[in-house]
């Protein structure tokens, strides 16, 4: 988040940890939160199109990954995006979601940073 700007970003690794895809985009003004599930959902949108059906996701979003994985509610402002991304995820042979501290998730955090440089562009 910058000047009350988000940008999101995502990578996708095979099994070997070679970067197979990834993905920025400056999403506006949105709260961190929606931010946060853009990213997953455009992530794994990506992956479902590309073939790709046994899944593991690592996020850095607490909030983000419990929803998903039904141990809290989704709040308001999130909810129809974890419903998206419940919905993608039924297209899976396998599929997990577990939370990762953010210095473990360095990448995509450091290519949302290169998404504030771009045009903010709709949802």
């Amino acid at each position: 988040m910058r000047n009350n700007m988000a940008a999101i970003g995502f990578v996708i690794w095979d099994w070997n940890g070679n970067v197979r895809l990834a993905g920025i985009k400056n999403s506006g003004q949105v709260l961190i939160t929606v931010a946060e599930c853009l990213a997953l959902r455009d992530g794994l949108a990506h992956t479902i199109n590309n073939g790709w059906h046994k899944v593991l996701i690592e996020g850095d979003s607490k909030l983000t990954i419990d929803c998903i994985n039904n141990k809290i509610s989704a709040p308001w402002n999130i909810h129809l995006l974890v419903q998206d991304i419940r919905l993608l995820s039924s297209y899976c042979e396998e599929i997990s979601f577990q939370h990762v501290f953010r210095e473990a998730n360095f990448t995509a955090d450091a290519l949302a940073n290169l998404g504030h440089s771009l045009n903010p562009t709709n949802l």
